[in-house]
Formats: structure tokens, C-alpha cells, sequence
């Protein structure tokens, strides 16, 4: 019901308050080329992380929260085809070699109140871009029990603690000998991302690395 009630919401807002360009105001677009190309990029942010850009640049935080919040996913798709852009030369890919783009998934009572895991919508847009090597496959990881959400856990060690077994791999997935890209919208210390890895590895992947929109 909360989904529905915000899907109306979001529809009549796009609708009295046409798109523009978080940055610079253009109308027509929520990033425009221009200022996505003036934002600074993040990088590798820990070993094996790579983030696109810093969380805390206005233009970038605005975009998160439109995503997340508002549920625009045309920028969530925006963001994850620069994603690709600005990181696919180093995917490290064989000839012939294919690997599966999972996003961090969602715990199911956070699903049912956005109806939808941004994180999908961004690896999503990052797999088309590249259709003959990058299989999308958000059924693969799974959230496997409710966490509290690391932005209320203030310490490190609780943070960890907090995340401890969070994720699983489904059972019947075709996931050894496999390389994975893991991809989420934030990471900040890097909880989420590595214990999401560590059920992968577990559960047979190969190689997986991670790529997410923002760091901070």
C-alpha cells in the first residue's frame, strides 16, 4: 500500500514540477552531461571497492535521495550507465568471458515500504550497457535477516556487527566458478559491501568485485 501511495505521489509531482538538471537546472534531464562531467570520481575507496563519485558533493547526494526517496528511477539508470562508463576497462573480462551484475538486495520489509531496491535499478542499467558480457541477476544474494540501518549505528565494531550473516546466496544458483560485480547505491566503511561478498564467495563465485554509485 505505502509503495502505491508513493508511486501516486511521485506521478503528480513530475507532473506539476517538470525534470531538471539537479546541477545546473536544464530542463528535460535530472543530470545533464555537463555536470556530471564536472564531479569529481571517487575511485578504488578500499580494496576491491570502487566508487564512482563522493557522497557528500550536493549534486550527488540530491540524486541519491530523488532515487531513493522519490523513487526517480531514470536517474538511478542515469548513474548506472556512467557507472559503466567511467569503470568498465577495468572489469578484467576474458574474450568470451561473462560475469553476473547482483545488486545488494534489500531486506524484504524495505522492499515492501520503497517497492523497489534502487540498487537493482542501477546494476540494471550498468549490465544493458554491455548486454553480450554483463548478466543482470538480482535473484542470486538475498538479504537474509532485517538489519538495523548502518546510518543509525554510530562505532565501527557495532556496524560490523550489525551486518554479521545479512546476506545469502539462493540455493540452486549458478553461482561457482562465476565472476561477480556486486553493485549498491553508498558505501561508507565498506560493511555492507564485503559481507554481501563474503556470502558470494561462499557460496562458489570466483572473483567478486564491487562498484558503487557513492563513498561518504
Amino acid at each position: 500500500m505505502l509503495s502505491f501511495i508513493h508511486r501516486v505521489v511521485n506521478y503528480l509531482l513530475d507532473f506539476v514540477l517538470p525534470r531538471c538538471c539537479l546541477g545546473c537546472g536544464a530542463s528535460g534531464i535530472e543530470l545533464c552531461d555537463h555536470c556530471l562531467d564536472d564531479l569529481p570520481i571517487a575511485g578504488e575507496v578500499e580494496s576491491g571497492i570502487w566508487s564512482l563519485y563522493y557522497y557528500q558533493t550536493p549534486v550527488v547526494k540530491s540524486a541519491i535521495w530523488q532515487l531513493k526517496y522519490r523513487g526517480a528511477r531514470s536517474i538511478g539508470s542515469r548513474l548506472g550507465q556512467e557507472l559503466y562508463r567511467q569503470f568498465s576497462p577495468y572489469l578484467n573480462l576474458a574474450v568470451g568471458e561473462t560475469a553476473l551484475v547482483v545488486p545488494v538486495p534489500l531486506s524484504r520489509r524495505r522492499f515492501r515500504e520503497r517497492g523497489f531496491n534502487q540498487a537493482a535499478v542501477i546494476a540494471c542499467a550498468f549490465a544493458e550497457m554491455d548486454s553480450n558480457r554483463l548478466n543482470f541477476n538480482d535473484q542470486i544474494l538475498i538479504k537474509a535477516r532485517d538489519t538495523a540501518t548502518q546510518v543509525s549505528i554510530k562505532s565501527r565494531a557495532a556496524r560490523l556487527a550489525n551486518l554479521k550473516k545479512a546476506f545469502a546466496a539462493r540455493s540452486g544458483q549458478k553461482i561457482a566458478g562465476r565472476k561477480i560485480i556486486l553493485i549498491d547505491d553508498v558505501t561508507t566503511t565498506g560493511g555492507t559491501i564485503n559481507e554481501a561478498k563474503r556470502a558470494l564467495r561462499r557460496a562458489g563465485a570466483k572473483a567478486v568485485s564491487a562498484l558503487t554509485i557513492a563513498h561518504g
